[in-house]
């Protein structure tokens, strides 16, 4: 049996929001098995810089993400939100893990700047403009994947995912994406960007009773996915992160 380790990066979650984890099942379990440890994060403290940070352990300075929008000098044209992995200048450790051993498997979900990446599963959003209308769709690795994900627990609608609309309802399909993705393609590592947090406390504040909420509903999805690897038989196998 292998080993895996899923990676879950909740934007807006905090050590306060852990401090009294009662009524948290998933992160009480998370707590009390696992460590906790201290991150400083990035300046700016933003999207993009800050799971390129992460993925590659370099500063913006380093790998180049200084914003969620960028300048092409060349073109004279701002853009806003390029997925593109090309854009990234240094290597995401999941990256440098399959250069150490190519037989593990690696997932990215939603993660930033992944389009066209080397990892073996993606799934990450790109909609379609065209001139009447924008088409939702995602980009998927392997061909098809999203297709056959969206078959099986509906399409991904991206207007719950960033912008006015934004909803739990983003969180649920990532993570019931996630799930099936590891039922079908069991990797090794697993990266998922849940986004839930992150406007609930720009739009009400880190401690209102609607973070407080949706602090319950990543926890519920969560636990979810931990009942999945139990499901499998890989949860002794497995670290969450």
């Amino acid at each position: 049996m292998g080993r895996y380790l899923f990676v879950f990066n909740v934007v807006g979650l905090s050590p306060a929001h852990l401090e009294n984890p009662e009524g948290l099942s998933a992160f009480s379990e998370l707590i009390r098995t696992g460590r906790k440890a201290a991150m400083k994060p990035v300046f700016p403290c933003l999207t993009i810089p800050g799971q390129a940070s992460l993925a590659t352990g370099t500063y913006p300075s380093q790998h180049g993400m200084v914003a969620n929008g960028l300048f092409d000098r060349d073109r004279f044209e701002v853009s806003f939100w390029d997925q593109y992995r090309s854009l990234l200048q240094a290597e995401p450790f999941w990256e440098r893990v399959k250069k150490t051993n190519p037989d593990l498997k690696t997932a990215v979900l939603f993660w930033q700047n992944t389009l066209y990446g080397k990892a073996d599963i993606i799934i990450t959003p790109k909609p379609m403009h065209t001139e009447h209308r924008m088409i939702q769709w995602c980009y998927s690795k392997p061909v098809g994947l999203y297709e056959a994900v969206a078959e099986e627990i509906g399409p991904f609608n991206l207007m719950h995912y960033w912008g006015p609309m934004a909803s739990a309802e983003s969180a649920k399909w990532i993570t019931r994406a996630a799930i099936s993705a590891l039922r079908k393609h069991r990797p090794n590592l697993m990266l998922t960007y849940l986004p839930l947090l992150d406007y609930s406390a720009q739009r009400f504040g880190p401690s209102s009773t609607e973070v407080m909420a949706d602090l319950k509903t990543v926890d519920g999805l969560i636990g979810e996915f931990l009942e999945e690897l139990n499901r499998l038989g890989i949860r002794q196998a497995s670290t969450v992160a």
